[in-house]
């Protein structure tokens, strides 16, 4: 890239980070409006009121459907357990966010007009005070935006399975990012499980439900791992046989 090419995409990053801290206020007033058109049913919110200090949420990550935001992969299913859990502990949720671009669409563009886009992605969830990281994982922004909410004592959000699915599946494999943080910061692990919320357009009640806290101290990142996996899958089942 020529110098003249760096210095264009580092104002353009720099007038999207600008934008994107003042328009955080209308687009959270915006996204409260379309949440509570939501029929959210919420079971567990007494496991975590009786949390001290941070804790993650291990949850299912549901594929948005449909038109709007759906297209560009923004769901529902963060923004519902952030207002559950906020309504609980009185605690503003941090959503763990991917900031990258998939391969496919990644071959697809020219490097400069990839890097602003990631940039600029991983800029706005800064300033709406997310945790951005890269699909390799990782990342300095990351370590140092995850230990913030530690420190602040924010809940946090992260999907162990990596990546949405139409529901969660006992096939689907348990990434080693959640266990990995529990472990390091020796943070509870909450197992929750979602469902009825693939679309902004609500077609039928959505069910949320937190399980029992997974504590890490004495348990490797395997024995973390498979518990969050079956603690999903047993809250699915719960969810399910109440639901029909």
């Amino acid at each position: 890239m020529s110098e003249v090419g760096e210095v264009l995409v580092d104002k353009a990053e720099k007038i999207v980070k600008k934008a994107s801290e003042i328009l955080r206020s209308p687009v959270e007033n915006w996204l409260e409006k379309k949440l509570r058109r939501f029929e959210v049913h919420v079971k567990g919110a007494e496991i975590i009121q009786n949390l001290k200090g941070p804790f993650i949420v291990a949850s299912n990550h549901i594929h948005p459907r449909g038109k709007g935001l759906e297209t560009l992969g923004i769901g529902p299913d963060s923004f519902i357990i952030r207002r559950a859990v906020n309504q609980a502990t009185g605690k503003r949720m941090r959503i763990v966010v991917k900031y990258d671009l998939d391969e496919f669409q990644a071959r697809r563009l020219p490097p400069r007009l990839l890097r602003f886009i990631e940039q600029s992605q991983k800029n706005i969830f800064l300033s709406a005070s997310e945790i951005p990281i890269k699909k390799s994982g990782g990342g300095i922004d990351f370590v140092h935006a995850f230990r913030d909410a530690v420190e602040s004592g924010d809940p946090i959000l992260m999907y162990p399975q990596g990546d949405w699915a139409s529901d969660f599946s006992s096939k689907q494999e348990i990434k080693p990012g959640v266990s990995h943080l529990g472990k390091e910061y020796n943070l509870p692990v909450v197992p929750a499980y979602i469902k009825g919320c693939a679309s902004w357009e609500p077609s039928q009640p959505v069910h949320l439900i937190f399980g029992e806290p997974i504590f890490p101290a004495d348990l490797s990142r395997e024995e973390i791992s498979e518990k969050i996996k079956q603690a999903i899958l047993s809250l699915q089942s719960n969810t399910h046989s109440k639901s029909e």
